[in-house]
């Protein structure tokens, strides 16, 4: 990857070793990291790594493997999958305390040099951001009215451009209670081939 500034970025992505290999480079974009203490730039590194290992499990990283892959939770080799993606929270402050809560607006609009950074850090070519609550708040998309149609439902997607090509970009489901991986498994597939 090439080097690039990013000097907006506090909470570095995890980036697998893999990544740089696959020929469709998958950005998992997510909300915000969420403590009760101001974390380290390697927090979502030191996250996804921990969640890799088996030290500890947790939904949101579960449920995006099953979601991409379409496999369960017992068959999905968490190294193998972990290490093919990248992985970026938006809002680079630790802004909320738990779960479900909501960053301010500010913070979403702070967070915007950064994610451009961090997109031609990673030359992705594909994002999928997890809630519709990002999705709304990210920059504006170049086309942002093409919509695709899978199983009879339309969804949303736009494009970045940037000096060095595009990144197709769709918005999935917060994999939070209601979620359900079997059913995005063939939107993102659909989305993937794209």
């Amino acid at each position: 990857m090439p080097q690039t500034d990013i000097r907006h970025v506090h909470f570095l992505p995890w980036k697998g070793r893999d990544y740089e290999n696959q020929s469709v480079r998958i950005l998992i974009l997510g909300e915000s990291h969420y403590s009760s203490q101001d974390e380290s730039s390697d927090f979502t590194e030191r996250l996804t790594l921990q969640y890799m290992n088996g030290e500890w499990n947790h939904r949101f990283w579960t449920q995006i493997s099953q979601a991409i892959t379409g496999k369960s939770a017992r068959e999905i080799d968490r190294h193998k999958f972990w290490n093919s993606v990248a992985f970026y929270n938006y809002v680079q402050t630790i802004g909320v305390s738990q779960p479900r809560e909501k960053p301010s607006d500010a913070l979403f609009h702070e967070s915007e040099p950064a994610f451009f950074e961090v997109l031609d850090c990673l030359r992705p070519t594909h994002m999928l951001a997890f809630g519709f609550r990002l999705w709304e708040r990210l920059p504006a998309l170049e086309d942002e009215s093409l919509s695709f149609v899978c199983d009879g439902q339309p969804h949303r997607y736009g494009n970045y451009r940037r000096s060095w090509g595009r990144v197709l970009a769709t918005a999935i489901r917060h994999p939070s209670s209601a979620f359900s991986a079997p059913q995005w498994y063939p939107t993102i597939c659909q989305f993937l081939q794209m």
